[in-house]
């Protein structure tokens, strides 16, 4: 009986000591700078895995769990042409939706919106 309780008092002061480690990490990435920009790296890979072409996001910005704010925006295709370009993106979403790869916006807002018709036709 003795063994028991201490392998559960172990696993539970484990879990205890883990939860701190993973809420720092979280908010290391969510509220600094050099969080801010693994974000946008990994943004523009998601996105860039999306488009027959390549993506440049300057910074990423907001709450992430249901808004998010990008700067400096463009969006080329396979040989290089401007299709998109904006000097800031701002969206609102559904986090499961968005965790399950559905890209379900409530909301979106556009600054400076440069547009090349003939890449989009």
């Amino acid at each position: 009986m003795r063994v028991i309780r201490r392998i559960v008092a172990a696993l539970f002061l484990g879990l205890v000591l883990l939860l701190p480690t993973v809420i720092g990490t979280v908010a290391a990435i969510i509220f600094t700078p050099p969080g801010h920009a693994v974000l946008a790296r990994i943004a523009t890979q998601w996105i860039t895995r999306s488009v027959a072409g390549a993506v440049e996001i300057g910074t990423v910005r907001g709450d992430i769990w249901k808004h998010i704010e990008l700067d400096s925006v463009v969006i080329r295709d396979s040989v290089g042409a401007l299709i998109l370009s904006s000097s800031r993106i701002e969206a609102s979403y559904v986090l499961p939706e968005l965790l399950a790869h559905d890209l379900i916006f409530t909301d979106v807002q556009i600054d400076s919106l440069n547009l090349d018709r003939k890449s989009v036709v």
